[in-house]
């Protein structure tokens, strides 16, 4: 079995993908329960559930807010994250995951209001949490899906995977960076990291810059001293991941 790992050096952000009750009929939603991660909520596309497919799970960043929102003000559901993986659920098991203590899907009552966090949320809202919760949601699911184990695959964004840990693996990774980024992962970290990876001898990361790309893969340029937005290029980021993917 092979897991694939790469890291999005940026954040989260929200588009409306349809009404409650269509988006929650799309889904396989499951649920385990741990005496020391408590629960754990994950979701899968229900379309091919039963064909044998690469598993994928995504992990957003560190936002303290549910993967899906649905806004009672507008009727309408939000997804905190990349919206485009859902595009690729004919090919692969695209799986989602909750966060410490906060459940997968909730309701707001708009937009606008902060979202109510308890205590252990604060408290686990790690990257350790985060692995450890991935991690038994992909040994469940690979009990009760029928999952090519050729393909595992583990998406990380935002809340990254110290170099250290990256160092140790031995599976591809693709690390992926936005030369604008100013906001979090900072250019010169991911190429300190890629410079690592060729000290060491090792050959099993892939390391992909936009150089125009921001935070949240915004594009942008630089025209008469200010900066000029060319708009967001998330999909196009998403889709070459898979085009790696299949290589």
């Amino acid at each position: 079995m092979v897991r694939q790992l790469f890291f999005f050096p940026v954040i989260l952000f929200t588009i409306c993908v349809s009404s409650q009750s269509a988006f929650l009929d799309q889904l396989k939603i499951y649920q385990l329960n741990d005496p020391v991660l408590k629960e754990i909520q994950f979701s899968v596309y229900k379309k091919d559930i039963d064909k044998k497919k690469p598993l994928l799970l995504f992990l957003g960043g560190s936002g303290l807010e549910p993967t899906f929102k649905y806004n009672r003000a507008d009727q309408q559901v939000y997804y905190t994250g990349f919206y485009r993986f859902s595009q690729y659920k004919d090919r692969y098991h695209i799986v989602f995951i909750n966060k410490a203590g906060i459940p997968l899907y909730d309701s707001v009552n708009n937009n606008n209001e902060q979202y109510k966090v308890t205590p252990f949320a604060e408290a686990n809202n790690t990257a350790d949490w985060r692995a450890q919760s991935a991690s038994k949601a992909i040994d469940y699911l690979l009990k009760v899906l029928p999952v090519d184990t050729s393909q595992v695959i583990v998406v990380g964004h935002s809340q990254e995977t110290p170099l250290e840990n990256m160092l140790r693996l031995n599976i591809p990774i693709l690390l992926i960076a936005g030369g604008r980024d100013v906001e979090g992962a900072y250019i010169a970290n991911t190429d300190y990291a890629a410079l690592e990876f060729i000290r060491k001898g090792k050959q099993n990361l892939t390391y992909k810059v936009y150089p125009n790309y921001d935070h949240i893969y915004g594009e942008t340029t630089r025209k008469y001293g200010e900066e000029i937005g060319l708009g967001f290029k998330a999909n196009a980021v998403v889709d070459d991941i898979f085009i790696w993917l299949g290589e």
